[in-house]
């Protein structure tokens, strides 16, 4: 899918859209709270030889990617709601019809009687 980055110019931080997919999923079950996500996140990525220094830098990074990350997700599915709701063809009116129509009379004269 792609990388989310912390701040839109030399970022310090990129998460993949994966993970914060399975975070916002993940917080709907869970209390959202960051601070111990990001804690366990932080050290797995210091046993791997990637090192953030500041802690509390690393979470404020990793809140604001979350964060917007969630905006971008919800601006997304309004987007497409709206396009859906927009080409969606409107019910045909509920006039009472006295005879079939023209187009029912033509496909099937036996079931609707020809058409004079």
């Amino acid at each position: 899918m792609g990388l989310f980055a912390c701040a839109p110019v030399a970022p310090s931080l990129a998460v993949d859209l994966r993970v914060l997919e399975f975070l916002k999923g993940l917080f709907v079950w869970l209390m959202p709270n960051i601070m111990p996500w990001t804690d366990t996140l932080q050290v797995f990525l210091n046993e791997q030889g990637y090192h953030h220094h500041d802690s509390d830098n690393f979470q404020h990074c990793f809140s604001s990617t979350y964060h917007w990350c969630c905006v971008l997700f919800m601006q997304n599915q309004d987007l497409l709601s709206n396009e859906i709701t927009a080409t969606r063809v409107p019910p045909m009116s509920e006039e009472v019809r006295e005879q079939p129509s023209a187009y029912l009379h033509a496909c099937c004269p036996l079931c609707f009687g020809a058409s004079n």
